[in-house]
């Protein structure tokens, strides 16, 4: 006698078993709650009971959570597939590389979507940042990045960058690290538009290279005269940045001051400098050389906004441009054959930017000069000058840069409130982003873990030259996620070819319910057509015919989306389409008030910076 063998059923298939079972009762009850008839008594024990679903369906779900098979999506069903059954979906993370797009109208579970993607993305181990412009009553996102740092024992990875409450803000100086031409590039990308004219655009991006140049001259030879200037330096911000955080009533783990690794070209120099002393025999002193020095701590390295700002003015210029001469030239006015090959060479670059700008004439200087200081003002005073200035170096990149710590960040610009200093803030963190990624991709030295960047709101931040963030970033180590309401807004900031381009690096493309039909129909439009066959009979004095006819219709046809309900969504993933129930969140466990955020006591203690 033969016994068929029974199939053995794996725990992840039971617990969606169930999940299906606790869904199909959930929505029975919401049915019964849409009766007109229904008493109040009735309405209280339903919703009594779907709260407690809830809880058990959430449960469960946290079973599926499983950062090994990728981002869990919700329950979803493949439209392309013959016989279609509900399944958990997983988005592969190397399909995340190329970013994740979500579009739907308010209300319909953006939010919730991210913050169910950030908790995944923290629960996997990654850099996680995120750009929450609105806040909101009970600071949704806030709460929830906070607490799932500390249950996933990461307290210590979290940073918030808050303009509306920056003495409870972490700090960071984003020019540290950052190129001569990606800083002169970002002023030029702050300052000025698409109707600016060429001549302003190359004057403001001259006037600033000029600036970091002849701070890098006089930072080098200070480094040549007094060596371990810089490393003095980056001690005392280290030592500065401790009795900051430690105001705030927290510690931290050590930033570890052997991070300081200077860029291939400053070890080049270095190496240039020692050959340069071995071949002349040269002391590294000033012997006896006096120097006059202006009452300012030089250093290109340590340079902020607030620096740049104290010296874009014409006269101001004129007094570093007679300072640099003053290291570097000898009573003839030519560059002083004692300093090393590399010295000469860095003083002849500074003198020469420093002339060009200055041989245009203060007229003309002073309004690019006047455009420099403005920016650098609103950078360096106020709320977003304690963020950016209150320190010369950036503990998020020492962070991102050491394979043994991560970064959990939090940045909120809060556009409604200051407008024009938010458009700034987003612009540079964006920018410095893509610093970051293009060392990576120019070194082929990645950073310690992938950085999830997380935008809400995102057309509301968006800003025209944004989509090289999304073209370039993806294959060096971020990926974006954007939630916005409407992708037809990005189009006003950036172009209708820009904006395209955007949407063409996105491999994940999620859409939820849209309230206009014209932007119901571009989402058909974007998940495609199907081929269908048209069976249909005829009639007549011969006998009945079966005609067949191929046709295409939409795979999601507009009406569908029109319709779709709360945190359900069409979602395309690669080349995949589905209908998805998004994953259920019931919100942060404890909610903050501001005042109070970094008074609490959950947040563990560790060494301080030393």
């Amino acid at each position: 006698m033969f016994f068929k063998k029974k199939k053995k059923i794996s725990s992840t298939e039971e617990v969606f078993k169930k999940m299906l079972e606790i869904k199909k009762e959930i929505n029975l009850i919401k049915k019964k709650l849409s009766f007109p008839n229904i008493s109040d008594k009735e309405k209280e024990q339903y919703n009594e009971t779907l709260e407690k679903l809830w809880r058990a369906f959430e449960v469960l779900q946290e079973k599926l959570i499983d950062p090994k098979k990728g981002l869990y999506l919700g329950i979803a069903v493949n439209l392309l597939e013959d016989n279609p059954k509900p399944k958990p979906l997983y988005v592969p993370w190397s399909t995340l590389h190329s970013h994740m797009g979500v579009q739907g109208t308010t209300r319909v579970g953006k939010t919730k979507l991210m913050l169910s993607n950030i908790r995944q993305n923290i629960i996997k181990g990654d850099n996680v940042i995120a750009v929450d412009p609105k806040g909101g009553i009970g600071q949704e996102v806030l709460s929830t990045m906070l607490e799932e740092a500390i249950v996933n024992d990461r307290a210590q990875d979290f940073m918030l960058f808050s303009a509306a409450y920056p003495e409870l803000s972490d700090r960071g100086n984003l020019l540290y690290g950052m190129g001569n031409e990606a800083i002169g590039s970002l002023y030029v990308k702050i300052g000025t538009d698409d109707k600016t004219e060429v001549f302003f655009k190359e004057t403001m991006y001259d006037s600033v290279s000029a600036i970091l140049a002849g701070f890098e001259a006089i930072e080098e030879i200070e480094e040549y005269y007094n060596p371990g200037f810089k490393r003095r330096l980056l001690k005392k911000e280290i030592e500065k940045y401790n009795r900051l955080i430690a105001s705030k009533g927290l510690k931290r783990e050590k930033i570890n001051e052997n991070l300081y690794e200077p860029d291939a070209a400053e070890v080049a120099v270095r190496s240039a400098k020692k050959l340069e002393e071995e071949k002349l025999n040269i002391s590294p002193k000033f012997d006896g050389l006096e120097v006059k020095k202006l009452d300012y701590v030089f250093s290109r390295e340590f340079i902020t906004f607030r620096d740049i700002g104290n010296f874009s003015t014409f006269k101001k210029l004129q007094e570093l441009y007679t300072y640099v001469r003053s290291l570097y030239l000898n009573d003839e006015d030519e560059i002083r054959k004692d300093l090393p090959k590399y010295l000469q060479d860095k003083g002849a670059l500074a003198i020469n930017l420093l002339d060009k700008v200055l041989s245009k004439g203060e007229n003309v200087y002073n309004q690019v000069g006047t455009a420099l200081s403005v920016i650098s003002t609103k950078l360096s005073t106020g709320p977003i000058g304690m963020l950016l200035c209150d320190i010369r170096i950036n503990p998020m990149l020492m962070r991102l840069r050491d394979e043994n710590k991560r970064v959990i960040c939090l940045i909120q610009p809060f556009p409604m409130i200051f407008k024009e200093i938010s458009d700034m803030l987003v612009k540079i963190f964006m920018s410095y982003i893509e610093f970051i990624m293009g060392v990576v991709g120019a070194t082929g030295e990645a950073l310690n873990r992938r950085i999830h960047l997380h935008i809400d709101e995102a057309a509301s931040v968006m800003y025209k030259g944004a989509d090289s963030l999304f073209n370039k970033v993806g294959g060096t180590g971020t990926s974006i996620y954007a939630y916005t309401q409407s992708f037809a807004d990005w189009k006003k900031v950036l172009g209708e070819a820009e904006a395209q381009a955007v949407l063409d690096n996105m491999n994940t493309q999620v859409r939820f319910r849209m309230n206009d039909i014209q932007s119901c129909e571009i989402v058909s439009k974007e998940f495609g057509l199907v081929k269908k066959l048209d069976v249909s009979s005829m009639f007549g004095n011969e006998g009945n015919r079966l005609m067949t006819m191929e046709k295409e219709e939409f795979i999601i046809p507009p009406e569908v989306v029109r319709r779709l309900p709360v945190a359900r969504a069409a979602v395309k993933v690669d080349t995949d389409i589905y209908v998805v129930d998004l994953p259920y969140y019931s919100g942060a466990k404890v909610t903050l008030k501001m005042p109070e955020l970094l008074k609490t006591t959950l947040l563990e203690e560790g060494e301080e910076i030393e």
